[in-house]
């Protein structure tokens, strides 16, 4: 999977992020489904903190 890439709406209120799906039952996946994108967001500059945005805690989509 490609590294994801911020899009023109991005703004000091939202983000616009961009990526590249993962093709499902691919070597990429193992040949597994895939059953939900996790979009994390780096807290304050930090390599070890993330906050989850979309996909985790049963909110689960393929919604790219």
């Amino acid at each position: 999977m490609t590294a994801p890439t911020r899009g023109d709406l991005t703004s000091e209120t939202q983000i616009d992020v961009y990526w590249t799906a993962i093709q499902a039952n691919s070597l990429e996946t193992g040949g597994s489904p895939i059953d939900s994108y996790n979009l994390q967001w780096m807290i304050k500059d930090s390599i070890v903190e993330f906050e989850d945005l979309h996909g985790q805690d049963g909110d689960y989509t393929t919604i790219t």
